[in-house]
């Protein structure tokens, strides 16, 4: 477990010392999590509503990559907590097109009850943003104990 924390601490310093190599704001994480063109591409899909229960509503706001993370892939998600619990959100069996790919996200999207949080979700992938044709994933809901609340069920969102 502290390996793991060890190695996302390091991706998520890493990206961070990255981004701030670059001179325009399209290399921020709220430029991914908007959906707006990063750098080297983006896909042209505007957020919708993917996927929606009795505890959370899940926007895809987009992916993205960036120049200089050759291969990293951005996923960009706003999720709405209706519950009366703080939730802290996390994604599962994410795959791209027919290629599985693991995630993570340098800094938990924790997300208080009734309100929204937008999130990056990064991973290794070598396919560009645009010849992305679909992406699938479940959202995986823990407390503040870090007690698992709810995993959806799988949800696919197609680009093309």
């Amino acid at each position: 477990m502290k390996k793991v924390l060890a190695i996302l601490c390091s991706a998520f310093i890493a990206l961070s010392t990255a981004a701030c190599g670059e001179n325009s704001a399209s290399n921020s994480a709220a430029s991914v999590s908007s959906a707006s063109s990063v750098s080297n591409s983006a896909s042209e899909t505007t957020s919708k509503s993917v996927y929606s229960d009795s505890m959370i509503d899940v926007e895809f706001k987009g992916l993205s990559n960036q120049s200089g993370l050759d291969g990293e892939l951005f996923i960009g998600l706003t999720v709405k907590n209706k519950s009366s619990k703080d939730i802290t959100v996390a994604l599962k069996d994410v795959y791209i097109d027919d290629a599985m790919m693991q995630t993570g996200s340098g800094v938990p999207l924790k997300i208080l009850p009734g309100k929204s949080g937008t999130g990056v979700f990064f991973g290794k992938n070598s396919t560009k943003p645009d010849d992305i044709k679909k992406i699938g994933f479940k959202v995986y809901l823990l407390d503040d104990s870090t007690n698992h609340l709810e995993t959806t069920k799988q949800i696919e969102v197609k680009l093309k």
